[in-house]
């Protein structure tokens, strides 16, 4: 069973009160991924959000139009525990894919929620759903600030 320490833990989930934490709860479960293993692949379905209680995850763009098939990737951000990945699966759209290559660089245990629980949840809870996607749009800012600093780099 998960923790509501676990779930208190996740940058994603501060501003959610212990009842939100609850329903949340109910729907949640609990991934492990050896070190050198894929959560997914660029252009798999995003079904999947995930938040990080141990270990480290490495996010890439794969260097191919074909995610899956190519082993060369460029490495975007290293992310650790608190942290949110997989974002693309709380972007409620029909046809739902991932941008980028999530991989443990060591062994990983992570929280994960499927996306059809989480928007049958902030549907029926549009408090938790703000709340929710307010924390998520600042977690995709400072991705977005992390990937402007290194194109920044590469081009000046």
């Amino acid at each position: 069973m998960i923790e509501m320490e676990d779930l208190k833990r996740i940058n994603l989930l501060k501003p959610l009160d212990d009842e939100k934490l609850k329903h949340l709860r109910d729907v949640t479960s609990l991934e492990s991924v050896r070190k050198g293993e894929f959560f997914y692949h660029s252009e798999d379905p995003a079904d999947k959000l995930y938040a990080i209680l141990s270990g480290r995850v490495g996010l890439a763009v794969a260097k191919s139009a074909k995610g899956r098939q190519s082993h060369q990737h460029t490495w975007v951000v290293e992310l650790g525990p608190a942290n949110s990945f997989g974002v693309s699966a709380a972007i409620f759209t029909p046809e739902r894919t991932h941008m980028t290559c999530a991989k443990a660089l060591n062994d990983v245990k992570a929280l994960s929620w499927k996306s059809n629980d989480l928007q049958s949840l902030f549907e029926q809870d549009f408090e938790m759903g703000y709340w929710f996607m307010s924390e998520l749009a600042r977690a995709i800012k400072d991705r977005l600030k992390v990937k402007n600093i290194q194109f920044l780099d590469i081009y000046s």
